[in-house]
């Protein structure tokens, strides 16, 4: 089955895990990619490519409305089997010269699908979701011919709202390469004796990292051995760059995109806690077997359906100085169940587990 997967911000992650899905699968993979967010924090090195690559120049903004991408697609169109473009307002016009191209396939007798991976919901900025956002989404989910969810819920709640038919939705747990986490650690309780927080994402505004550095120092009062480790960079390094210069027990590694990078402060960490919009790094944390903290909010991506409050991690409320009061009981005793319910999920969110879902959607008559 041949697969041209549209890519308009192919960053690391993504790479990692479609260069699984290449190897791993009966799928022949070819990703169109855009160049993606400028100085937004992405990393866009990647070594490795079992996929065929075709670049194009167009940051992920224009990419949606590019004459260039137009042509590309044009090109190629033809050769594939399904096409995956990603179902975004920005990309309603690219989607709807795909419908065009199709229908001119099909006239020639032959079969190109269009398909997409993605949350739930079209949604505004602030996470609303308008009456608009409403239609466009029917628009879509009614003129693609299959639709993979980030999670099994989305999937099942737009079947049940009658957003979408059932024969045509799908899931996967979205994911980050899980093989490089398991070659690179095995699974270990932290250290009582140096408690360690750990952020790890883009230094973004949608992070909260103001209400991050905030928290560390109220959690210091009480846990005098506190450490926090921010992993990451982006367009907001200055606010942990004045925290640093004021605290020396906090540390900015900077972008690190490797897991054998990674797996050492992980082993140290207690928790991950991301105060602000949370995806992936929900995925990373559980895997390797860390709980998750971040604090109740509507622009949460679907990755924080994994997230059992209490259970593998907290999803915590408005009053600080309870979140305060939990944060700091939990880093003062090693709460073994935490750990070991936060790993177990890890394991359901396998890239292997990834690959067969996807595979499964695409097969699938």
């Amino acid at each position: 089955m041949k697969v041209l997967w549209v890519s308009p911000n192919l960053n690391h992650y993504k790479a990692s895990f479609l260069e699984k899905l290449a190897i791993n699968t009966n799928i022949e993979l070819t990703v169109l990619s855009g160049s993606g967010r400028q100085k937004k924090g992405d990393n866009y090195f990647f070594s490795e490519k079992s996929f065929q690559l075709k670049p194009v120049e167009v940051s992920k903004s224009k990419f949606g409305f590019s004459k260039k991408v137009r042509v590309e697609l044009k090109k190629v169109f033809f050769k594939y089997d399904w096409i995956m473009i990603p179902r975004e307002k920005k990309n309603f016009a690219l989607f709807l010269y795909a419908m065009l191209l199709k229908k001119k396939a099909s006239r020639k007798g032959n079969v190109t699908r269009l398909i997409s991976y993605n949350h739930p919901m079209v949604t505004s900025i602030n996470g609303n979701v308008s009456i608009i956002d409403k239609l466009v989404t029917k628009f879509y989910y009614h003129f693609y011919d299959r639709i993979i969810f980030y999670t099994e819920k989305s999937c099942l709640d737009m079947v049940t709202l009658g957003y979408i038919k059932k024969e045509k939705a799908f899931w996967a747990n979205n994911t980050i390469n899980s093989d490089e986490i398991e070659n690179n650690y095995t699974f270990s309780y932290p250290n009582k004796s140096q408690p360690t927080i750990l952020f790890i994402g883009r230094l973004i505004a949608n992070k909260k990292l103001t209400i991050l550095i905030d928290y560390y120092k109220q959690l210091k009062v009480k846990n005098k051995n506190l450490k926090l480790v921010v992993i990451g960079d982006g367009p907001e390094r200055n606010i942990i760059e004045e925290a640093m210069s004021e605290d020396n027990s906090i540390q900015w590694t900077g972008a690190l995109i490797e897991e054998k990078d990674i797996a050492p402060h992980m082993v140290n960490a207690n928790m991950v806690f991301i105060p602000g919009h949370s995806g992936l790094s929900v995925n990373h944390a559980f895997l390797y077997g860390r709980p998750y903290f971040t604090i109740a909010s509507k622009t949460h991506a679907p990755e924080i359906e994994y997230l059992i409050d209490g259970v593998n991690g907290f999803m915590l409320g408005t009053d600080t100085s309870k979140n305060i009061s939990l944060m700091s009981n939990f880093l003062q005793s090693i709460d073994k169940r935490s750990y070991d319910n936060a790993y177990q999920t890890g394991k359901e969110l396998s890239v292997t587990s990834w690959c067969k879902k996807i595979e499964e959607a695409i097969y699938t008559k």
